[in-house]
């Protein structure tokens, strides 16, 4: 499992290390940060040329974005957080537009209800 997401968003970074510490002991998984090469070249493999910063992607056999990722991503955490993937059987345009709306506003809710996560001198490949 790869997660590529826009490590410089702060709301995105507390999303990772709530599923680093919350994710199933038998997962193992990979990040990048949307804007490195390494990331951009994981998406030229699967024919994807265009990175929104607004879109985590998750890349399994195939590449997941926006609510499917996330979705996707909590199925593989622990109990009670891994019972979100029931909105899996919520249709994709409603999870969609609702992923849309957090992603559009995700600095705005990172300065309201988050610290900073960013360490100095911390990279994320």
């Amino acid at each position: 499992m790869t997660i590529l997401y826009d490590s410089q968003c702060d709301f995105c970074n507390c999303f990772i290390h709530f599923f680093e510490k919350r994710k199933k002991k038998s997962v193992s998984f990979s990040k990048y940060d949307l804007r490195s090469r390494d990331a951009r070249a994981l998406l030229r493999q699967k024919n994807i040329n265009f990175v929104n910063l607004n879109t985590i992607y998750l890349i399994e056999d195939d590449v997941l974005n926006k609510s499917k990722a996330v979705i996707k991503i909590l199925s593989n955490t622990t109990f009670p957080y891994n019972t979100l993937y029931i909105f899996k059987g919520v249709p994709q345009k409603g999870t969609d537009t609702a992923y849309e709306v957090i992603a559009k506003k995700r600095y705005v809710i990172s300065k309201l209800f988050f610290r900073s996560t960013k360490k100095p001198g911390a990279t994320v490949r």
